[in-house]
């Protein structure tokens, strides 16, 4: 009971930060430094490919990975557990798992695994034939639900998350204000000046610069133009802000919604609706970066993508978890990644035990640490794999903030950190990946999202070489391995205080059995 007022009492401290509830799932660019959009990819050269021992850039090495590099005999199956997914954009061509035990569109289980016709996997929050519920509630209100329901109800407790509770709203309400102003000069400005517009809705940043406005209002214009081109907002995606707030409103904060009433199951994982990018934007740099035409080194690797639908707007529901940990365990996966966290969870045993199953088949788990600029330490961050003394009980869980491109300024303003919390950093700012919109298919971003992904895909790279490692020898050599960056506060921001280098594990597994 008391470390339960003490988690309530930090609950609203966040709260007051007007921070914690991003909508993120809609797209990242709350990041501090913003998007940018591309009609087509020209040439894959994102910064976090560098060494930083060559390049003086900390990235992690892979490209230099590449090179060591032998072909793999059998696929990597890396699960991403996250929201619906653009399933026709070209990054995941031949990139898919499929289960071959399963005959499409039957409407029977072939396998016997308990899940109707999933080929490519499931969809814990669908519902319907092929929908998906985009709006979730916030374990706030579960919380609250919970605390309500108890014989003894701690009137304390629930005035306190009572109060937090409509803090939150107001926060909504504010967003939702401020996406509807956007909105509005958007079209104002498209119908003012029609030129620094393009067809598919991005901001044109030279014609906008060159505007010459002949009033005030005019003026205001240019500057709404010029600000949001730079950050690269473009006109469907202030629509979703818009969506996305309206419905954070009027379900995720709303007591009375519930989306279990809704949510069976179904094995349609593509977003139809187009509501979030967020499974795309994960799920494509997994398949970007294990992709060996990238590198010059087509077909070396074979690294299968398995996804499994379980976010929103709003938290996941711990049972929609761990049945999908579960699922991607004894499905074939060898790599989990999990970019999403919440502050408070009911019921995380199960989580737990699923994690510890997955520990049990040598499945490695990856999580973002969050975007709030917060100290884990200080703060519960769920998933997690430590008690109160912080002594681990998971080996397999491996926990990651973003770092940036910038030596003198390594951690990711928004990335959560805690040395005894946050395992390791990998790159998570300015990153072009890609993105779930047919005229807009890329888009630069930053997020602990992407760190996790970048960490995925390296454990993937590392599986396919060296397929004998355990779960838990991994997540150490990564820790070990990878690049020590001196600068006293970096270090004291992970447990490892490091940056991801994949070429460095590598090439410590090469010399290890190279000796043998």
């Amino acid at each position: 009971m008391k470390q339960n007022k003490l988690i309530l009492n930090w609950l609203v401290n966040i709260l007051k930060r007007n921070s914690f509830f991003l909508l993120y799932l809609l797209l990242l660019s709350s990041c501090d430094e913003g998007t940018r959009t591309t009609n087509q990819k020209t040439s894959y050269s994102n910064w976090y490919t560098a060494s930083f021992e060559n390049d003086s850039i900390p990235g992690i090495g892979l490209t230099k990975a590449y090179t060591l590099l032998k072909k793999s005999t059998d696929p990597v199956i890396v699960a991403v557990i996250d929201t619906p997914v653009d399933l026709n954009h070209p990054v995941f061509s031949n990139r898919l798992y499929i289960n071959h035990d399963e005959i499409p569109g039957n409407n029977l289980d072939d396998d016997n695994n308990g899940y109707v016709d999933d080929i490519n996997g499931w969809n814990f929050v669908g519902y319907d034939k092929n929908k998906s519920v985009y709006f979730t509630s916030y374990e706030i209100v579960r919380l609250i639900r919970h605390l309500e329901n108890q014989d003894e109800l701690d009137s304390l407790q629930l005035k306190k998350l009572i109060e937090a509770h409509q803090l939150q709203r107001e926060t909504a309400q504010k967003r939702l204000t401020k996406s509807n102003n956007d909105l509005k000069a958007f079209y104002n400005a498209k119908k003012v000046f029609p030129h620094a517009i393009r067809s598919n809705g991005t901001i044109d940043t030279v014609a906008s610069k060159e505007i010459n406005p002949k009033d005030e209002e005019e003026t205001k214009l240019k500057k709404f133009l010029t600000r949001y081109g730079r950050i690269g907002l473009y006109e469907k995606q202030l629509i979703q802000f818009k969506i996305g707030g309206e419905g954070e409103i009027s379900k995720s904060l709303n007591l009375q919604y519930d989306d279990r009433s809704i949510a069976k199951g179904h094995a349609i994982i593509n977003d139809i609706e187009n509501m979030s990018q967020h499974a795309t934007q994960v799920g494509g740099l997994i398949a970007e970066a294990t992709n060996g035409v990238n590198f010059n080194r087509p077909d070396i690797i074979d690294i299968k993508l398995m996804f499994l639908s379980v976010s929103g707007v709003g938290d996941y529901h711990n049972n929609d978890l761990a049945a999908a940990i579960r699922y991607a365990v004894d499905n074939g996966a060898s790599v989990i990644n999990f970019s999403d966290s919440k502050p408070y969870s009911v019921g995380e045993e199960k989580v737990t035990q699923a994690i510890k199953y997955a520990a049990k088949n040598n499945v490695l788990m990856v999580t973002s640490a969050g975007n709030n600029n917060l100290n884990t330490d200080d703060n519960k961050w769920y998933p997690l794999d430590y008690r109160d003394d912080f002594n681990e009980f998971l080996d397999n869980l491996l926990v990651v903030g973003a770092s940036t491109n910038k030596i003198d300024k390594l951690k990711g303003s928004f990335s959560n950190y805690g040395q005894q919390t946050v395992d390791i950093f990998a790159p998570g700012s300015k990153i072009t990946i890609p993105n779930g919109e047919v005229d807009v298919p890329y888009i630069r971003l930053g997020g602990t999202s992407l760190a996790s992904a970048l960490t995925s895909a390296s454990a993937a790279i590392i599986i396919s070489q060296y397929p004998d490692l355990k779960a838990g020898e991994i997540k150490e050599l990564l820790l070990q391995s990878s690049t020590n960056i001196e600068e006293d506060t970096f270090k004291s921001y992970s447990k490892s205080g490091k940056v991801l280098d994949v070429y460095k594990v590598l090439e410590k597994l090469k010399n290890r059995h190279t000796k043998h």
